[in-house]
């Protein structure tokens, strides 16, 4: 079991996921803009659904934070 491998295929997930939730980010901002003249509720319960897969995403400690 190579430690190097391990860390360079934990650190490639992350780097796509957070990929994937700045893409998200950028989607629910869209949302909350379209919906400002709906009610905040509606607007709270999108963010919750769009949100809900990013935060099982935790930083592996020890490795870089990607940008």
């Amino acid at each position: 079991m190579n430690f190097r491998k391990i860390a360079r295929a934990i650190y490639k997930v992350v780097n796509s996921t957070v990929k994937q939730y700045k893409a998200q980010k950028i989607v629910t901002i869209e949302a909350i803009i379209n919906s400002t003249h709906s009610s905040r509720t509606k607007t709270r319960q999108q963010l919750l659904v769009r949100s809900s897969p990013v935060q099982t995403l935790s930083h592996v400690p020890g490795t870089p934070y990607p940008r």
